[in-house]
């Protein structure tokens, strides 16, 4: 369990830090990158969970299924995990076995979250 809380601080020279993001964000990647628990998931082909705080019913009930069908797939999933849908398809994430990703906008939480 100690390896799901493993901190690390990665600077841009750094070997191990992701290249995809300066090939997409260019001069606006992060010159420091922080992680907290299993850092090799970042390598995996993983998917953005990004939605608006403003949806409606049948977009969101269309988001609740296609987190079901990622998590039944196995699917590796990024993402934030702040707004109302965001938050439902993390809890129906939690009910399966692939990886999940917590991607916080500004800092790593003192704590991990109970979920």
């Amino acid at each position: 369990m100690g390896e799901h809380r493993t901190t690390l601080t990665l600077a841009t020279v750094d070997a191990r830090y992701p290249r995809p993001l300066g090939q997409f964000l260019g001069d606006n990647a992060p010159t420091q990158l922080s992680t907290l628990g299993k850092f090799e998931l970042l390598a995996l082909s993983n998917t953005a969970l990004f939605c608006s705080v403003h949806g409606h019913g049948n977009v969101m009930l269309r988001s609740y299924d296609q987190a079901a069908r990622w998590r039944d797939a196995g699917r590796c999933i990024i993402g934030g995990f702040y707004s109302p849908v965001e938050k439902e398809c993390f809890r129906i994430l939690l009910h399966g076995s692939q990886p999940i990703i917590i991607c916080p906008a500004r800092a790593l939480p003192k704590r991990v979250p109970p979920e």
